[in-house]
């Protein structure tokens, strides 16, 4: 998985009704420990960093432990082909 460096991303998910979620990202000090809203969803922003060495994400909960490992930041981008309309509307 590649992350934007540098920046701020949003993980999110669901869990149960107000339960305990902790967040752990190696490239960050402290533990985030946030808690499930009265619809189960829950958001966090967190700051990226511009480590060049793989980082790892663990999102746990009462029922739940996932792990994201092998995490790269750099500079990623969406890249699309564009379609030129107005040819074709000339042609019309």
């Amino acid at each position: 998985m590649v992350l934007q460096r540098n920046t701020t991303i949003e993980l999110w998910g669901w869990a149960d009704v107000n339960e305990k979620i902790s967040i752990t990202a190696s490239w960050l000090k402290e533990t985030i420990k946030i808690k499930a809203d009265n619809k189960g969803t829950w958001r966090m922003k967190v700051k990226t960093t511009n480590s060049k060495e793989p980082q790892n994400i663990r999102i746990q909960s009462e029922i739940s432990d996932i792990k994201l490992e092998n995490i790269l930041f750099g500079r990623s981008m969406v890249v699309f082909r564009a379609i030129e309309y107005a040819t074709t509307f000339k042609r019309l």
